[in-house]
């Protein structure tokens, strides 16, 4: 087990390393799916997914991260302290529950601190359009992080 605070990144570029090393260290089958566009600070972004046990496992506990982008860092620092936690991760599997981590749902929220929603009836072209728009405005540090667009 690791010590809580060090589970918690200051940005999503650690975050993805702690969680590939936590999940590698524990023995997990990971597969990584890259996202077309840079982070904020030029990174590569990617969704990594981790699976902790059996494929076939009759029961699957999925934890994920950053749905919405911005709340990553909570839900990434879960996911590494679970990582590295060998007490939970044998519950889990004598309970024959296989955990599936997604790691960074959102991987561009939660890099450049987004939260972004297209409101119904969204299609793909309205929301690569909001996506458009909110990647021209120059991000500023002064603003808080929960800027909304209506």
């Amino acid at each position: 087990m690791i010590n809580p605070q060090l589970a918690f990144a200051p940005s999503y570029a650690r975050a993805r390393v702690l969680f590939l090393e936590g999940a590698a260290a524990a023995g997990m089958a990971i597969r990584s799916h890259d996202h077309p566009l840079p982070g904020r600070d030029g990174e590569a972004l990617a969704m990594d997914v981790a699976l902790d046990g059996p494929a076939d496992a009759s029961r699957l506990l999925i934890v994920s991260s950053a749905c919405h982008g911005v709340e990553g860092f909570c839900g990434s620092g879960v996911q590494v302290f679970a990582a590295h936690d060998a007490q939970w991760r044998e519950h889990a599997r004598a309970a024959g529950v296989s955990v599936l981590y997604i790691h960074a749902l959102n991987p561009h929220g939660f890099s450049h601190l987004r939260r972004v929603t297209e409101p119904a009836p969204a299609t793909f072209d309205t929301v690569l359009e909001m996506a458009r728009r909110a990647e021209m405005a120059e991000f500023d540090r002064a603003r808080p992080l929960w800027e909304t667009t209506l």
